[in-house]
C-alpha cells in the first residue's frame, strides 16, 4: 500500500541519507533508492525474467556490480559503504513490511509483517446481502469461475517463470480449462 511504501521509501532514504553524512560525502540523486527499488523487487519476484530470459537477480547483480566496480575504480569507499547501507535497510524494511517473505535469507524486525487481521472489504448502507446458491447434487462439473480462476493461476505461473515452467498436467489442465472457457462464451 502507499503508506508502507511511504514508510520503506522514508527508512532508505534517511538512513542512506545519515550515512552519507557520516561518512562525510556528497550524495546527489535517487540512485541508491533506485537501486534498492529494483533489487527489492527482483527479491520480492525471483522468478521474473528479463529480454532473453535473463532471470531478473542476475540483471540485478550487474547492475549493483557495475555501481560497485566503478566506485571501486574512483576508491570510493564510503560511496560503497552508502550504497550498502541503502541496500540493506531496503531489504530489511522490505521483508519486514511483508515483502520478500520468500527470501529467508533478508533479515526480518521482530514485529514487522503485514497486519494480523485481514481487512474487511467496506460495504455501503444500500447494499444487501444476497442469498446462497442453492447447490444441485450431481455429477460435479468446473464452474466457469473455477475454470478461470485455474486459467488465471496458470497464466501468472506464465508470466513469472515462463512456459517451460509449466509441467506436463499443468499445460495439459491449461489447455482443458481454457477449450471449457472458449465453448461457454460461444
Amino acid at each position: 500500500g502507499r503508506v508502507r511504501f511511504a514508510v520503506w521509501m522514508s527508512a532508505v532514504a534517511l538512513t542512506a541519507a545519515v550515512a552519507a553524512t557520516g561518512f562525510d560525502v556528497t550524495v546527489v540523486g535517487l540512485r541508491y533508492i533506485e537501486l534498492a527499488v529494483f533489487v527489492l523487487w527482483v527479491a520480492d519476484s525471483p522468478g521474473v525474467q528479463f529480454f532473453f530470459g535473463i532471470p531478473g537477480w542476475v540483471i540485478a547483480a550487474v547492475i549493483v556490480g557495475s555501481e560497485v566496480l566503478d566506485m571501486l575504480a574512483a576508491r570510493a569507499w564510503a560511496l560503497i559503504a552508502v550504497l550498502a547501507v541503502a541496500l540493506g535497510v531496503g531489504l530489511v524494511a522490505g521483508r519486514t513490511l511483508g515483502l520478500a517473505e520468500d527470501q529467508r535469507w533478508i533479515p526480518s524486525l521482530a514485529g514487522g509483517g503485514r497486519p494480523s487481521r485481514p481487512s474487511r472489504p467496506s460495504r455501503s448502507k444500500r447494499t444487501r446481502r444476497r442469498a446462497d446458491p442453492v447447490v444441485v447434487p450431481g455429477p460435479w462439473v468446473p464452474s466457469a469461475d473455477a475454470d478461470q480462476v485455474e486459467v488465471d493461476r496458470l497464466l501468472d505461473k506464465i508470466s513469472s517463470v515462463g512456459m517451460s515452467g509449466l509441467s506436463a498436467d499443468e499445460q495439459r489442465r491449461l489447455r482443458e480449462a481454457s477449450e471449457r472457457l472458449r465453448r461457454r462464451r460461444d
